[in-house]
């Protein structure tokens, strides 16, 4: 949990596949599933009528029905990153959340493979037909209604739409694609102002091999690359745990960070929040600068819950363009509570802080402290963010 913070009073909205509440991982959370689409027509095996909306098991999956099966571990796992309780699963322990007292509203946004042969996996179904575009926006609207203080998503494109973040009260979490494929998109697609869009790192601090390209819509690398505890749904009803990797493991992580920092800080607006989430990663002390494979850069929990947000001004940092803040820093610059600020990055890896976020994140997902804080985390952490630097953009 991170630094001593469990979301409670937070609201989460999950935009995502199917879950199985079921599971014992879930047996101390608050979770409300809800579900803009249907389930796909004419799948053998597969009854409707006996299902909850968005709610599934592994044991209801039809055979050879692998979408459907993807999405229900997809779904199932980014929800057990924010409030899962670490319960064993077939012997091994399942993750624990990040903000596991925090309100999930789950909706679920996608629920099979397109029948119609166009490659799209994401589909929605209403009323036994696919949608060309799944309801995006709907599920985002609903999710604003219902009170969401953060809307979160690990699924490409959700944020991507014409809902103005802006003109809301709510954070928005998006995962960023997980390699190059359509990375041109972005030239293609309206950029969402105001959401906040996440790639992963691997616990060596680096950016995995697939990821070492330009992402101009990149905020902040989260841990995530690799190493975080995932649900794997399996064939006959039953679940394993393995890795997950990949952005879609960061982007919750990142969004129960979020409503860990609004609980510890409840009289900071959402923009203030955000304000400081750029402005204190691990390589900055209140002056932000921007890389196009880092984003503002890592996020570093104790670095980040040291400073009061409320200093910031009420105005949404990623309102702007690509890399741009909509506004500059405050007259006179924050102090983390009991140090000064130390602007180079170097002194701030010397002094360990490049181990606090593996502490801070890697025990709230089981994550073993042994692997964590190793001699070559740090040897390799801190020449990565030297090669970093070297290649800012101011």
């Amino acid at each position: 949990v991170a630094s001593g913070f469990d979301g409670e009073g937070i609201t989460i909205a999950v935009l995502d596949g199917f879950i199985d509440t079921s599971l014992p991982i879930f047996a101390d959370a608050d979770i409300e599933t809800r579900s803009f689409c249907g389930y796909q027509p004419d799948l053998p095996g597969l009854d409707p009528a006996g299902l909850a909306p968005g709610e599934l098991t592994p044991a209801q999956v039809p055979a050879g029905a692998t979408t459907m099966m993807d999405l229900l571990h997809h779904g199932t796992s980014v929800t057990a990153l924010l409030v899962g309780n670490g319960a064993k699963i077939n012997g091994v322990p399942g993750p624990k959340g990040v903000a596991p007292k925090a309100k999930i509203l789950h909706y679920v946004i996608v629920t099979g493979g397109d029948p119609r042969g166009s490659g799209h996996r994401n589909t929605c179904f209403d009323n036994g037909e696919p949608l060309d575009t799944p309801t995006h926006e709907e599920a985002v609207l609903a999710a604003i209604e219902a009170g969401a203080d953060i809307i979160t998503t690990s699924l490409g494109g959700v944020l991507d739409g014409e809902v103005p973040l802006n003109d809301y009260d709510v954070i928005g979490v998006q995962a960023l694609p997980n390699d190059n494929e359509g990375i041109n998109a972005v030239f293609r697609d309206p950029y969402y102002p105001g959401a906040v869009y996440v790639r992963g790192h691997q616990p060596d601090g680096e950016l995995p091999e697939r990821l070492h390209f330009e992402e101009p819509r990149t905020t902040v690398v989260v841990p995530g690359g690799t190493g975080s505890g995932g649900l794997y749904a399996e064939p006959g009803g039953s679940w394993v745990v393995k890795e997950m990797g990949g952005n879609s493991a960061a982007t919750p992580i990142l969004a129960g960070i979020m409503a860990d920092l609004m609980v510890k800080y409840p009289k900071a607006t959402k923009n203030q929040l955000l304000q400081s989430l750029v402005r204190n990663t691990l390589d900055t002390s209140h002056n932000p600068h921007y890389d196009l494979n880092w984003g503002w850069g890592p996020v570093e929990v104790d670095h980040l819950f040291s400073v009061d947000p409320t200093v910031y001004p009420d105005v949404n940092p990623l309102s702007g363009g690509v890399g741009e803040l909509a506004t500059t820093a405050p007259s006179s610059s924050p102090s983390p509570t009991g140090t000064s600020p130390s602007p180079d990055p170097k002194a701030a890896s010397e002094d360990g802080g490049n181990n606090r976020l593996w502490v801070s994140v890697g025990a709230a997902l089981g994550v073993s402290l042994a692997v964590i804080l190793t001699a070559v985390f740090t040897a390799v952490f801190v020449h990565t963010r030297n090669k970093r630097k070297a290649d800012r953009i101011h």
